[in-house]
């Protein structure tokens, strides 16, 4: 479904996604040790530091510079924000800690000293995010319209997912309408280079997908699955199964069946989780002798997570009063 730099030995940024915001204008504030940043494909942060690779490699970085070491990623929330985009924030983080082994913890003060780069939630006029980490504090902006879902989104980004609509062989999977685009998004429908490396099969279920009608000049569908229900892409309701083998592919070198032979030691989580327990439920450390349950026990997980992200939407919306 992904799609990555490749190096030998290293595997880089992963291509899927959607946008959630249609915001395009530039935040005022300025990162820490970033120019001022600009929104690209509607949700993308990018700056001075890193614009010109990213108008030629659509921002796919080398693994080395853009992997949070160890998968440990450390936030801070802006006192700011409304106590119902705390909660979302905090819903979709949760997510991310639960179905992967990626681990996003809180940034306290007394580890200020020890920890250089992280995460920060802020108000914002879209809900955007850079992708990868890029070294100091990186915002995450955060609009009154951003539910748990665009969180999701967002923080996909921010561990380094891009967007699936964008692969090379994108047109192989879908059609662009590109009489029903907005003339001013046009560049939000481009594709990557040939050369990145695909993880996997598309993905019509990733939570970073393009939505059936996203960027609609008239109300009609700028994106056509060619093999799949327009219902089925631009879903946000949880990371997909391809998503986070995507994940675990690129942060701890799992194989195309979500397993991952390193110790235990090695891959405990925020949550606790730990070895064949951990990596989204996908990775197992028995041996090969036992990795051949290991995929239909983690599709069994993912369906059980799914009916209760499910349910956590319905507290969402009932929580902010909005549909």
């Amino acid at each position: 479904m992904h799609l990555a730099f490749h190096q030998p030995a290293i595997v880089g940024l992963l291509l899927v996604g959607c946008v959630f915001s249609t915001a395009n204008a530039a935040n005022p504030a300025v990162q820490t040790g970033l120019a001022e940043p600009t929104v690209i494909e509607g949700d993308i942060l990018v700056g001075e530091r890193q614009f010109g690779d990213r108008i030629t490699t659509r921002g796919v970085s080398r693994a080395s510079e853009a992997l949070w070491p160890d998968g440990i990623i450390h936030y801070q929330i802006d006192p700011e924000l409304a106590a119902y985009s705390v909660a979302f924030i905090e819903d979709a983080i949760e997510t991310w800690n639960t179905v992967t082994a990626i681990s996003i913890v809180p940034l306290t003060v007394d580890a200020m000293d020890d920890v250089e780069n992280y995460i920060y939630f802020k108000p914002g006029v879209g809900c955007a995010s850079w992708v990868g980490m890029q070294g100091g504090r990186q915002d995450i902006w955060v609009a009154p319209n951003c539910s748990t879902g665009s969180m999701m989104h967002e923080i996909g980004h921010a561990i380094g997912l891009e967007h699936e609509h964008t692969r090379p062989d994108r047109d192989q999977y879908i059609q662009i309408n590109w009489e029903n685009v907005n003339p001013s998004k046009l560049q939000n429908f481009g594709t990557a280079p040939q050369h990145l490396r695909m993880l996997g099969e598309y993905d019509y279920e990733s939570i970073m997908h393009y939505g059936a009608q996203f960027f609609s000049e008239n109300g009609h569908a700028t994106i056509v699955p060619l093999f799949a229900d327009p219902s089925v892409i631009g879903q946000r309701n949880a990371p997909s199964e391809g998503d986070i083998k995507s994940i675990g592919r690129m942060y701890f070198g799992a194989d195309d069946n979500g397993i991952v032979q390193i110790p235990t030691a090695n891959i405990s989580n925020s949550n606790g989780y730990q070895s064949q327990a951990s990596v989204g439920k996908l990775y197992a450390d028995q041996g090969a002798s036992e990795n051949a349950g290991a995929g239909s026990y983690s599709l069994l997980l993912l369906l059980l997570y799914w009916v209760l992200q499910l349910h956590r939407v319905k507290q969402n919306h009932a929580r902010s009063g909005r549909h």
